[in-house]
């Protein structure tokens, strides 16, 4: 997620404003825009400044929208199932012709 820290307390919880979830799969991603959230201190993991002189991503991302994210996602899975099926059929077929 990605956000204006709008404030905190002492247990480590945010409010975050103006957030967007960044989805990232290969060389795409997308930005899904949330608004405001608040985030329990005990589920943050790293929280960090953006510089506005660096650059957000690699040049080589591409932005997508969220449909075409999906259907990505959708590809991979279904090209690693032929993956998997193809290399479980080839291990039977050497099975039975050294038999």
């Amino acid at each position: 997620m990605i956000g204006t820290l709008g404030g905190f307390d002492g247990h480590g919880n945010m409010v975050v404003l103006y957030t967007v979830e960044r989805m990232v799969f290969d060389r795409y991603y997308c930005d899904l825009p949330i608004g405001l959230v608040i985030v329990r201190g005990e589920e943050v993991v790293v929280c960090g400044e953006l510089y506005p002189t660096a650059p957000e991503l690699p040049s080589n991302m591409i932005l997508v929208t969220r449909d075409e994210m999906n259907e990505a996602r959708k590809a991979e899975r279904n090209s690693s199932f032929l993956r998997t099926t193809m290399r479980r059929l080839m291990n039977f077929l050497e099975c039975v012709s050294d038999d």
